[in-house]
């Protein structure tokens, strides 16, 4: 059921990932990183369903968190660009190329290498330490601040991506704070809305939301869809296995096969993120 889930929230979340991109490349670069890009945007009916999809895949994949371990679930969310790629392909009634079919398999064959050699098991269900919860952010915080000044200098292309990487980043907490808020949800309801986790995840999913807008408005889906993509799963992860202490085996072939995995994962999804079926500059979907 976990797989099932996890796979249906990338579903949801490739076609919003989509539509909000289709609907932010409209908009004026001077509401870039600013709050008002996010207002002028929910004016704008295609953004809305594609908010209204990745709002569903959420969802999805926090009953999925709920009921499996998230260093299991994330990988299955990096899934989303074999959802995008098909569906857009089918809309538009064009044939996948040769290469962007390799770029997918070698993407499926990353999640099951990834997932069998690791074998991951949920970690406690307690809730980490402050001290734990104030380094993960403050890494956070200071990987964000160098990929903020970063993209202030760089090419269009580059900026979208660093922007991009940004919102993985936050993606990849948010995914962990659900995680942790499901764990309090299960000891009450009154419980969950007295801690700070649910304002810090509200929080963290509109400053992702700016950010992966923002990247959406620098550059097509090919320079700004896959570092999302990409290090969402690597994130969410790490702080898994560094906040609760999720297992996954730790044998030399086992982390020589996790690596290639997550080798394979990310070539994957660079090779199908910059399918012009994905990106929407194939001629048939202009």
């Amino acid at each position: 059921m976990v797989y099932l889930l996890g796979l249906a929230a990338a579903a949801f979340l490739a076609v919003g990932f989509v539509l909000q991109q289709h609907a932010a490349e409209e908009e004026p670069a001077a509401l870039r990183l600013h709050p008002g890009l996010l207002l002028d945007l929910a004016r704008r009916p295609r953004w809305l369903l594609g908010i209204a999809s990745m709002v569903v895949g959420q969802v999805l994949s926090a009953v999925a968190l709920d009921q499996g371990a998230l260093a299991l679930v994330e990988p299955l969310l990096a899934a989303n660009l074999l959802f995008a790629l098909p569906l857009t392909a089918l809309y538009h009634r064009i044939r996948v190329p040769p290469a962007d079919l390799v770029g997918a398999a070698i993407l499926i064959v990353g999640l099951g290498v990834f997932v069998a050699a690791s074998q991951p098991e949920g970690g406690s269900t307690r809730s980490p330490g402050v001290l734990a919860w104030s380094l993960a952010f403050a890494a956070l915080a200071a990987v964000l601040a160098v990929l903020l000044i970063l993209q202030r200098r760089a090419n269009t292309e580059m900026a979208a991506g660093l922007l991009a990487t940004g919102a993985g980043l936050l993606f990849g907490m948010q995914d962990t704070l659900t995680q942790g808020l499901d764990n309090l949800v299960d000891r009450g309801l009154l419980h969950a809305v007295t801690n700070w986790m649910p304002y810090a995840l509200v929080a963290l999913a509109i400053l992702g939301l700016l950010l992966a807008q923002s990247a959406f408005n620098e550059a097509s889906l090919s320079s700004s869809l896959p570092p999302i993509t990409a290090t969402e799963p690597v994130v969410g992860i790490a702080l898994a296995l560094a906040l609760y202490g999720e297992g996954i085996r730790t044998t030399p072939l086992a982390i020589t096969g996790e690596v290639l995995g997550l080798v394979a994962i990310v070539v994957g999804i660079v090779v199908v993120g910059r399918s012009p079926i994905v990106t929407g500059e194939h001629p048939e979907c202009r």
